[in-house]
């Protein structure tokens, strides 16, 4: 059975912000910095504080500073928006803030930014070719403007699209590149061991998969994100499973799930996609397709995302072993 290759996406990455080029309204930079602040780990908080400060935008007192918090406002939005798995709406809001900032502010860190989150819409929908302009465009963006951070960002989400069209090699390569461009984030290092971590598991090497998850969750840990420890976890489960450590995924999968009960963007769908894999390696066919259904419950099954690739295959394998021809 191909197994659950769930992973640490560019969505999860932290957000550098670029403000608008002129001061704003206490209120506004209020509402966008509890807006950043809540990002990573309570992406729910987030959009409802750009929501705020889009509105909060009316105020400023010229038109420049209007549009600039407005865009800002906008890109927050489609940030928060993707971060809660609600590609659909994030996607309007991204295109809406790039036709904005392309006319007020080209080439500026604001513009790198808007490119980059329509990117991690795109590739998440599967429009590839545009996810990987964007992120060329941004990464040169940055690159110019001495960015080294943001540059590292888009390298790693570059990473990311390869890893989509399984270019393992290619993977590596990137990520190698961002950690030597900014090696010193912990957010970045986090991300750069689980993305290699997922690139082995493609390759085979389970081991080194789990090695790096194991040393990812170490450094989000020290970190205290909730967040992005519930999605490395789903990882190193799917990890364990594969190496053979069925106990091992399973506790891990449960403590996921502990952590999803504090609040995660809707991230526990993938840990039952992982429970039901391990209980189908241990026999418990019925079991597993109580679990996979949890996976895909509430989700339309024709317009599900990559995220849900290989889930797919699992819910095919367990349903025909129950005999649930239709749903397989």
């Amino acid at each position: 059975m191909r197994r659950v290759v769930s992973h640490l996406s560019a969505l999860l990455l932290a957000l550098a912000c670029a403000a608008p080029g002129a001061a704003q309204s206490v209120e506004y930079e209020d509402a966008v910095a509890a807006a950043r602040s809540a990002m990573m780990v309570r992406p729910e908080q987030a959009l409802a504080h750009s929501v705020d400060a889009y509105a909060l935008s009316a105020d400023s007192s010229t038109p420049e500073e209007r549009e600039g918090a407005a865009i800002t406002a906008l890109w927050l939005q489609a940030e928060a928006l993707q971060r809660l798995n609600r590609h659909d709406e994030a996607a309007p809001k991204a295109n809406e803030a790039l036709e904005r900032v392309r006319k007020f502010e080209p080439g500026s860190k604001l513009h790198g930014d808007i490119l980059k989150a329509r990117a991690s819409i795109n590739g998440v929908g599967g429009n590839v070719p545009q996810a990987l302009e964007d992120l060329h465009l941004a990464h040169n963006i940055f690159r110019d403007l001495g960015e080294r951070r943001s540059q590292a960002i888009a390298l790693q989400n570059l990473g990311m699209i390869y890893w989509r069209a399984r270019d393992y090699g290619r993977v590596l390569n990137y990520y190698e590149q961002a950690s030597e461009i900014y090696p010193d984030d912990p957010i970045l290092s986090a991300t750069n061991h689980n993305n290699r971590g997922n690139a082995y598991k493609q390759m085979g090497d389970y081991s080194a998969a789990e090695t790096a998850y194991s040393e990812a969750l170490e450094t989000v840990r020290e970190l205290g994100n909730k967040v992005l420890e519930l999605r490395i976890l789903t990882n190193l489960a799917s990890a364990q499973l594969l190496v053979g450590k069925l106990q091992e995924a399973q506790d891990t999968a449960e403590l996921g799930l502990q952590i999803h009960e504090q609040g995660s963007a809707g991230w526990h769908k993938f840990l039952h996609g992982v429970k039901a894999e391990v209980a189908f390696s241990r026999g418990q066919r019925e079991r597993a397709a109580q679990l996979i259904s949890r996976t895909f419950e509430d989700v339309d099954i024709d317009t599900t995302t990559w995220l849900f690739r290989d889930f797919h295959q699992a819910a095919h394998e367990i349903y025909a072993a129950v005999g649930k021809h239709d749903l397989a």
